[in-house]
């Protein structure tokens, strides 16, 4: 058994020291399954003003100096060295944003006192050659930081400090190979300053969303450190940092950091310099550029952890992370499955390999932010929980990481390589149906995925359920998902979907909100079915039978006929949903209502303002079942007829009698956009003048309409107008339009109209009889 202070040893190092550590052949790896370099604008500017407001108190400080400390990283002392390296090769599992930040301020501050290293011109001879060798001395300093040298027949091989998994150090040119974006800029950036080229461009690649971020990212340090550091304009400078004049050179704490002051070997001639500098103002900006890089290897500080042991590492960065977006469960599972593979026939161009680059293109695809990436990451992983194992996994990475290796391991034996591989391509399909069916970008993209026959009410249903926020239908659905995947069988996958789609319709209207829906769905994946059977879970070794289309809409109406719901069939579901104040809960729930009441209806003929489907012939005019209808902004918003508080402008006592009435579906319509006030508040009457200008079937109707709404005072809004002047019309308002009186009875007689043709076309969806 190892001893404890054998884990891991800690200490606390300035940035020269953590960049040269294990006698300067210290060479920091990021590994596979690392993150690219994606720090926003934000961060990198935190991190500028950290440092440069430590440095201006310097001129402040009668004590000791001010260090600034970045936190902690979190390195292993890799057992299998890089084949052609002869240094330590240390893998970076906490802390390559900082470190790769921190070496780019280092090229920026090395490129800018090259271009300005001759301002010295103007001071004595004595004076200049102090500042000179300053100069080349932080000069070198930095460049150590970003460039190791490793030695061999009696020649220096220069190295970048920072690699990625893929790329190789070498004592030779013809050994060496740096295929990613920061070992290819620092493999470029040590010829530029070697061979003392006029100016470094950060070298392009093929990959240009990283290319564009690393360049903008270098660019910006570049302008903060000119401005704030050389020309000291404060105001200038997007950082929140001040910077001290020259008389600031001479502060004791200050001219602590110039490092060959002690050429000077009397008091006098040393105070007789500083005089000199504290007064040029044409040399102050490369002195405060010296001085700051001087303050940044020596009085920046990082906790630097090591061990050779990866678990353990991976245990500190969860008790020490603090700063940066710490590692997924994902992240920190890759390793497992690599060295799997490894063990096997290899990582690279393996299947899981493919499933990781297949989750990282899905996650990729969809967020930039890597906050947003990161909440991602876990709901894909509560997702993949449920679709596998039936299990409830919170959102704490510390499970979610337990919850991976713990199942991974628990694959047996005999059935291992099939079967770990088969666990991440579920995640990775997880990661996918996600992308594709349930964030906004890809549910809009899914025509080239899906034939015409289906594809619309595929997106139509995706995009409602993902409205209503139920995450937990992923799992059920994604179930179907895979299977068409491998079948090609569409049908029973549209099936299944609009099953789920109809339970949470028909559920939600009853209860209003969500209380109790996740057990339910929970319920599904996790639990026997009353048919008998496996839980609709793939189970760990993916040998659960899916459930038939039939058998899971049998499932899903028993959820819903359960004595508090008590829905059994269209009455029993009408007498409760005419009662929820649906406005108050959802709007999504309310727009799939109205529309579905309104798919292939028109007008009554003996019941003025209500729908029938009697004698109607199905058309264009009248499909709101429709992706295209949900997305568009014509019925965007779910407004009240009668106006939510009673206004005094004449309406009904009666509609607020009852605190639920006026927010029920009976008294709800869907218009571009909430209107002013003057039309949300005003009377029966003159809100029909507002509706007989949507409805409007001609241009002459629409411009007396237009005009009789205006004379009686109402604004519309240029969304409205620009709708109306583009010849579009709101159909749905038409029955609307119609009615004499909206009072108490007429709000009642609608709910139930509606609700009764909504049952119509949602009721079959489930296996009811409509």
């Amino acid at each position: 058994m190892r001893q404890v202070d054998e884990l891991f040893k800690a200490s606390a190092s300035n940035l020269s020291e953590t960049m040269t550590s294990h006698s300067g052949n210290a060479g920091f790896k990021i590994p596979e399954y690392q993150r690219n370099y994606d720090w926003s604008k934000e961060k990198v500017k935190r991190l500028m003003e950290d440092c440069l407001n430590g440095f201006y108190y310097l001129s402040r400080s009668k004590e000791d100096t001010p260090f600034t400390f970045l936190g902690t990283i979190i390195l292993v002392t890799e057992k299998s060295k890089e084949s052609s390296f002869d240094g330590t090769s240390l893998a970076v599992v906490d802390g390559q944003q900082r470190l790769t930040t921190l070496v780019l301020i280092c090229c920026a501050l090395i490129e800018k006192i090259v271009e300005v290293s001759n301002d010295t011109h103007e001071l004595s001879p004595k004076t200049k050659s102090w500042i000179d060798n300053e100069v080349e001395f932080h000069r070198e300093v930095l460049f150590q930081c970003t460039t190791g040298q490793l030695q061999g027949r009696g020649q220096s091989f220069p190295f970048p400090r920072i690699v990625r998994d893929g790329d190789s150090r070498a004592r030779s040119h013809h050994d060496s190979e740096y295929r990613s974006m920061i070992s290819h800029i620092l493999w470029e950036f040590a010829k530029f300053y070697r061979e003392e080229i006029p100016k470094f461009e950060i070298p392009s690649r093929s990959d240009k969303a990283k290319h564009e971020r690393i360049s903008s990212n270098y660019n910006y340090i570049k302008e903060q450190l000119s401005l704030i550091l050389y020309n000291g304009d404060e105001e200038a400078a997007d950082l929140e940092s001040e910077v001290f004049g020259a008389g600031s050179f001479k502060v004791r704490a200050v001219k602590e950091f110039f490092e060959k002051i002690g050429v000077f070997s009397e008091d006098s001639e040393r105070d007789r310099a500083l005089d000199e500098i504290s007064k040029s103002d044409s040399v102050a900006g490369l002195i405060r550029l010296v001085l700051f890089s001087s303050y940044l290897t020596q009085a920046v500080v990082i906790t630097r952890v090591e061990t050779d042991d990866e678990n353990a590492a991976f245990d500190i960065f969860d008790a020490l992370n603090t700063t940066g977006e710490p590692l997924t469960a994902l992240e920190t599972f890759k390793p497992k499955v690599i060295q799997y593979e490894n063990r096997a026939s290899g990582y690279n161009g393996s299947v899981s390999q493919q499933d990781f680059e297949r989750i990282d293109g899905c996650i990729d695809e969809v967020f930039v932010d890597p906050t947003k990436k990161q909440k991602e990451t876990k709901e894909v992983l509560v997702s993949f929980a449920l679709f596998l194992v039936g299990e409830k996994l919170p959102y704490d990475l510390s499970l979610q990481r337990n919850f991976l290796r713990a199942r991974f391991d628990s694959i047996p034996d005999e059935e291992s390589p099939r079967l770990r591989r088969r666990f991440v391509d579920s995640i990775a399909d997880i990661s996918e149906f996600r992308a594709r069916y349930w964030h906004s970008k890809g549910i809009d993209s899914l025509n080239s995925f899906h034939g015409e026959r289906n594809v619309d009410v595929i997106k139509l249903c995706c995009s409602f359920i993902a409205d209503t926020g139920t995450s937990l239908a992923i799992p059920i659905i994604a179930r179907y998902w895979t299977q068409y995947n491998r079948d090609g069988d569409e049908d029973q996958f549209v099936r299944a979907l609009k099953a789920i789609t109809a339970f949470l319709l028909l559920r939600r209207s009853v209860t209003g909100g969500t209380g109790g829906i996740d057990t339910e769905l929970r319920n599904i994946m996790e639990k026997k079915p009353n048919f008998g059977g496996d839980p609709l879970c793939t189970g760990i070794k993916h040998d659960h039978k899916l459930w038939g289309v039939e058998n899971l809409k049998k499932e899903l109406r028993l959820s819903l006929g359960k004595t508090k719901l008590g829905i059994v069939d269209k009455e029993s579901w009408v007498n409760k949903a005419r009662y929820v104040p649906l406005a108050n809960h959802s709007r999504a729930i309310c727009r799939f209502l109205l529309f579905s009441a309104a798919h292939n209806s028109r007008e009554s003929s003996s019941h003025s303002g209500l729908l029938t489907r009697e004698e109607v012939r199905p058309s264009d005019e009248l499909d709101f079942i429709n992706y295209d209808i949900w997305r568009s902004e014509k019925y965007a918003t779910v407004e009240h007829v009668a106006p939510d508080s009673d206004s005094g402008s004449g309406w009904d006592d009666g509609i607020y009698r009852e605190p639920y009435l006026r927010h029920t579906i009976g008294n709800l319509v869907l218009l571009p956009q909430k209107e002013n006030s003057s039309v949300g508040n005003a009377s029966w009457p003159k809100k029909k003048l507002f509706y007989s200008a949507l409805v409007a079937k001609t241009d002459p109707e629409l411009n007396e309409a237009l005009a009789r709404a205006r004379k009686e005072g109402f604004q519309f809004k240029k969304k409205t107008e620009d709708l109306l002047s583009n010849g579009s019309r709101l159909h749905m308002l038409d029955a609307v339009n119609k009615v004499d009186e909206w009072n108490e009875q007429f709000i009642e007689e609608r709910n139930c109209n509606t609700l009764n043709r909504s049952w119509e076309v949602i009721g079959p969806w489930l296996g009811y009889d409509s």
